[in-house]
């Protein structure tokens, strides 16, 4: 059931309008309509013009980890895509270092390991749009182990679903600084933030 109504609720955020919610039975036990429900999903993806060949509801019931992230990466591309419209990576960097307190904690890409692996750029963006969800005795300042790192990354994810920013990423996707996925972190805050 979680399953389901995650790809409709992904969906219809993306792509208002586009989940056939008389056919969707949210709270159904019965097999039959989980199929009904699972069918839905890869239809509501293909009328978003997401391409899934080979892929049935029957997948999505069943849990295969492969078709199911082959939809979740098109639905991620297609947000962020639609987030960003023109805008080029730097302009959303440099709207990232408006955020910041100072110059010294600017990046100059989202490959920029040394400043971005502590998260602490993640969470002064998210304090930018709403100061008061942050808890600063939860932050590490100055994290030097791989736990403290990790600790950071997960409170910045937290934040950032806090301020319903939809995110696709995981918690060491910010500690490993992935750029491919931090671009939809970013891009994702952004839209909460403007």
């Amino acid at each position: 059931n979680i399953l389901f109504i995650y790809f409709f609720s992904v969906e219809e955020r993306v792509r208002p309008g586009s989940v056939n919610w008389k056919i969707v039975d949210e709270k159904t036990k019965n097999p039959f309509k989980k199929g009904v429900n699972c069918k839905e999903a890869v239809d509501t993806a293909i009328r978003n013009g997401y391409s899934i060949v080979g892929i049935g509801g029957g997948d999505i019931r069943n849990g295969n980890k492969k078709f199911i992230l082959a939809i979740i990466w098109q639905i991620m591309r297609d947000h962020t895509l639609q987030i960003i419209g023109g805008r080029s990576e730097e302009e959303l960097v440099a709207w990232g270092n408006s955020k910041q307190e100072n110059e010294e904690q600017h990046i100059k890409n989202l490959k920029d390991k040394v400043k971005l692996a502590s998260s602490l750029w993640w969470i002064n963006i998210c304090k930018s749009i709403e100061p008061r969800i942050i808890d600063w005795d939860i932050v590490v300042k100055d994290p030097q182990t791989d736990e403290e790192r990790a600790s950071n990354a997960k409170y910045a994810l937290s934040l950032a679903r806090c301020l319903e920013a939809l995110v696709f990423c995981v918690w060491e996707d910010l500690a490993e600084v992935k750029p491919k996925m931090l671009l939809t972190l970013l891009a994702s805050l952004y839209e909460v933030g403007n």
